[in-house]
């Protein structure tokens, strides 16, 4: 379900960017694996937890 919601998201956007807590390790897994890259990693300041901002690139863009 979750590539069929990022996959409907792309046809919709285009290109993505989202953030994802490094302490969250299936959710990671789940954008790499569909294929997103990892721009930076800063501080969540709300909670004090650190956050990748990662971009993912239609094929269109790439």
């Amino acid at each position: 379900m979750g590539r069929q919601l990022m996959d409907h998201a792309v046809s919709v956007r285009g290109d993505l960017e989202l953030e994802v807590f490094v302490d969250n390790p299936i959710g990671r897994g789940f954008y790499e694996h569909y294929g997103f890259v990892s721009l930076e990693q800063k501080l969540h300041e709300p909670s004090g937890h650190s956050v990748l901002r990662l971009r993912y690139e239609t094929a269109s863009t790439a």
